[in-house]
């Protein structure tokens, strides 16, 4: 069910989340009861010491859409970032565009990351919208960002 992605959820609103099976939890047992680290949200999970942490509690991850070419560079191409195909792909950082850090998805779920298959152990790719270049590895992992057209 999720904890509400709002400020206006209730203890009551957590517990269910936490621990159904309970009915006299205050917030402090709730934390303690609440360990999976995959159920905070990012965005609010903060020092895990406020009812306010527990927004979007339970929600799952989400991760960000945005498009990539299909096309691989190295560091001497000089990219024309208008002459490209792009495919969808999904990230798990903040920003519209993966950063350095962030992990390439081929599906929304999160459930495989993006390996370079075509292109051997890592590639550089084209970010459509800002034609941020990134470099991933063949685990998904962004090790390079650049935001220009050319490295």
């Amino acid at each position: 069910m999720a904890v509400p992605n709002t400020t206006t959820f209730t203890l009551e609103d957590v517990r269910l989340e936490v621990d159904p099976s309970k009915f006299d939890l205050d917030t402090l047992i709730l934390i303690a009861n609440a360990q999976s680290p995959s159920e905070w949200d990012p965005n609010y999970e903060g020092s895990k010491n406020s009812l306010l942490n527990f927004r979007n509690y339970g929600a799952g991850p989400t991760f960000t859409q945005f498009q990539m070419t299909t096309q691989k560079y190295t560091t001497t191409s000089s990219i024309n970032c208008f002459d490209t195909t792009f495919t969808t792909y999904w990230h798990d950082g903040v920003n519209t565009n993966p950063d350095v850090g962030d992990t390439v998805y081929e599906d929304s779920a999160g459930t495989t990351t993006h390996d370079g298959r075509f292109f051997g152990t890592e590639s550089f790719r084209v970010c459509s919208g800002d034609q941020k270049v990134i470099k991933v590895q063949s685990n998904g992992n962004v090790s390079l960002t650049n935001n220009q057209c050319q490295f």
